[in-house]
């Protein structure tokens, strides 16, 4: 059994890193290029919707998952048909600029089809008490979803941030799930290994500098299945939501943060921008890979040791959560989240 999952993952990676060259390759001859603008954090004329083989690869190996009888059709049904609306909303906004209000359409009815195929929305644990939010919770849970979808859309921005961004939160909710489960592989870990292997084939040709972008279409799948996933997951053990939370900390601090000030601001939310703080970074340290560095750093030394602190139930979830992303959110506004024009960070950082 352990061979054969071990062959549909590899076969995953390879299908994933074939189809990416097979869609630059098409990208290029027919012009599917992403050229630089005043709002681009790119210089350079990239092909872009590479992240299509992300989809299929990820769509191919569920299949082959559920053929073999190794995941229960009800952990897919509920994924499927919501995530092909969102990546193909999102295809079509890459081909041709679709109105934000149609995307967010499509978004929510999308979130609203999972939720429902659900039935409800899973209690939540904070300082020990289990939180029923009743029917008020699938409203919550469809806002959540369509968030974090969104997030991943306005966090793909600069080389390769999105793509390693989303293999560690499945690497990390992945542990976290064993140590939930005892040691046991949850429907919701299986999941995440699929889509960890979707991705990682893609990698390699979007780490900076990027050969090709992801594109609209697989940043909002991407956003969707880790939204959802994050619902099966806490269903599957209720302290799994807060360490999901702890783990997506860098994307929800700059995505939220960037958003409130601009709302605050009176600026619309609709036009694209770069005001975010890890398009900011990028300016300061004149490189992304700097930025995706720092990134993984923060994953790894500070929020993924905090997530496992929550997953073994050492201390409230809610209250490791809160301490996760105190220094994140000084971070992000420090460096400008929000605001159009940006000053330098002090000392905080070195330039490399």
């Amino acid at each position: 059994m352990l061979y054969l999952y071990l062959s549909i993952f590899l076969l995953t990676a390879v299908s994933s890193w074939c189809l990416t060259a097979l869609i630059y390759k098409y990208a290029l001859r027919n012009n599917i290029i992403d050229v630089p603008n005043e709002r681009s954090s790119h210089t350079v004329p990239t092909p872009r919707g590479g992240g299509v083989a992300v989809i299929i690869s990820y769509f191919f190996a569920c299949t082959a998952f559920f053929i073999f009888e190794l995941l229960p059709f009800y952990s897919l049904l509920a994924f499927v048909f919501g995530s092909v609306l969102v990546a193909f909303i999102g295809f079509l906004d890459d081909l041709g600029h679709i109105s934000a209000k149609w995307r967010l359409t499509v978004h929510f009815f999308s979130a609203s089809i999972f939720v429902f195929t659900l039935n409800y929305f899973p209690n939540l644990l904070f300082f020990g008490y289990t939180i029923d939010f009743s029917y008020f919770g699938a409203v919550l849970g469809i806002f959540y979803i369509v968030w974090i979808l969104n997030l991943f859309n306005f966090m793909d921005g600069i080389d390769g941030l999105a793509s390693i961004e989303a293999l560690f939160v499945c690497i990390g909710a992945v542990i976290c799930g064993l140590i939930a489960n005892d040691g046991g592989f949850l429907n919701s870990s299986i999941i995440l290994t699929i889509l960890f292997f979707s991705i990682l084939g893609f990698l390699s040709w979007n780490i900076p500098p990027a050969k090709i972008f992801m594109g609209d279409a697989c940043s909002g799948f991407l956003g969707f299945i880790m939204s959802t996933v994050s619902v099966l997951a806490t269903l599957e053990n209720n302290i799994l939501f807060w360490c999901w939370i702890t783990l997506l900390a860098v994307f929800i601090s700059d995505a939220t943060s960037t958003l409130v000030r601009r709302l605050l601001g009176g600026e619309s939310i609709h036009i694209a921008h770069r005001s975010h703080a890890y398009q900011h970074a990028a300016q300061y340290f004149g490189s992304h890979k700097v930025v995706v560095k720092y990134v993984i750093m923060i994953n790894i030394l500070w929020l993924l040791p905090l997530s496992i602190l929550i997953a073994f139930e050492v201390l409230d979830g809610f209250f490791v959560s809160f301490v996760a992303y105190v220094p994140v959110i000084f971070l992000v506004n420090k460096f400008g989240a929000g605001f159009d024009s940006f000053e330098s960070p002090s000392k905080i950082f070195n330039k490399e």
